[in-house]
């Protein structure tokens, strides 16, 4: 980055975004900076070459193409934040059933005073969530068989 406090105008001067007071004031200001001039001098360069530079030939498919992905560009952002988020819920799921299959551990006496039913409605009963999931299993192929007109006799 060059030195002179400036030099950041030399881009609106050649672009003409310069109002008519600050146009004449950085114009007076290039007779006496080699560094400013300089800056004008590559961003002509830049302009002459950016308009003579040949525009490559692209089919109306490869068009087409361009704009659908840069419509779908945006969404694919959402749908890696959306799985990163159903990771991590699904890694705190099992995390917070495996703390409650282990139950209370011999050093976490349970609160004096606390209810049978209160302990027991946050213990969770293994047995009867496998025999619920078995339950369900059954009932949802029993109910897709019938659904799709392969039920057995």
């Amino acid at each position: 980055m060059g030195t002179c406090e400036r030099l950041r105008q030399a881009g609106a001067y050649r672009d003409g975004e310069l109002p008519a007071q600050e146009r004449l004031s950085f114009e007076a200001h290039l007779a006496g900076c080699a560094e400013c001039r300089a800056e004008c001098a590559q961003l002509a360069a830049i302009s002459r070459l950016l308009t003579t530079a040949q525009v490559p030939d692209i089919s109306q498919e490869a068009i087409e193409r361009l704009h659908e992905e840069a419509v779908a560009a945006p969404g694919r952002g959402v749908l890696k934040l959306a799985e990163r988020l159903i990771a991590a819920a699904a890694v705190i799921t099992v995390a917070c059933g495996g703390w409650l299959w282990r139950g209370p551990s011999v050093s976490e006496p349970a609160l004096a005073g606390e209810a049978d039913w209160q302990q027991a409605a946050v213990t969770l009963n293994v047995e009867a969530v496998s025999s619920d999931a078995q339950q369900l299993a059954q009932w949802m192929v029993e109910g897709l068989t019938t659904e799709n007109g392969n039920e057995q006799d």
